[in-house]
């Protein structure tokens, strides 16, 4: 089976991350950078094979899937009734975007669009073909509702007045720098990483 390609993870990257997890899901043995892994193949020194195969509950698992499996890691997190750190990227127009705004339980962290983050571990002269233009967030997700609420209830209202025309241009942009989304009438920004 055609597996996709992993992009490699920078140690800048790591550093921004939430809290320190302690198994690398959806990892190659080029691209864990953690001592637990999970990954796409038997390998002598994973846990597993395959993240899906494993219940997250008490994982404390650090996600950074192929794009294409994103809706079914954030499904995976609402089944497992897990908390995991998960890189995605920045695209509000993606279906699973409002789910991914649901189970945030802290700001993500927007990631500068660095080269050494997008790089093919095993051909390090290439890079996603989307950069510069790809941005990453790192995201504090979980399904654990108190959680969500602790977190919306720290957020500000977003208000606009009725009836008024949307702007051309937003005044902070969407996406980059600025606004994540609104959840429940609750404005999620990102923070700079």
């Amino acid at each position: 089976m055609h597996r996709p390609q992993r992009q490699a993870d920078s140690p800048k990257l790591h550093q921004t991350v939430l809290f320190r997890q302690g198994h690398r899901l959806f990892a190659t043995r080029l691209t864990h950078q953690l001592p637990r892994y999970v990954s796409w193949h038997p390998d002598p020194q994973t846990i597993a094979a395959d993240a899906f195969s494993l219940n997250w509950a008490t994982l404390r698992g650090y996600a950074f899937p192929p794009f294409n499996l994103i809706p079914r890691t954030l499904l995976k997190v609402l089944k497992d009734e897990a908390t995991i750190v998960l890189v995605a990227p920045v695209w509000q127009g993606q279906t699973w975007w409002p789910l991914l705004l649901q189970l945030a339980i802290s700001r993500p962290v927007r990631q500068p669009s660095a080269l050494e983050t997008l790089r093919n571990p095993v051909d390090p002269t290439m890079t996603h073909p989307m950069f510069p233009h790809l941005h990453l967030a790192v995201w504090l997700v979980s399904s654990d509702h108190t959680r969500q609420s602790a977190f919306r209830n720290t957020l500000p209202v977003f208000s606009r007045p009725p009836f008024a025309s949307p702007r051309t241009k937003p005044m902070i942009p969407r996406g980059v720098d600025g606004i994540a989304g609104v959840i429940d009438g609750k404005l999620i920004q990102f923070q700079r990483g």
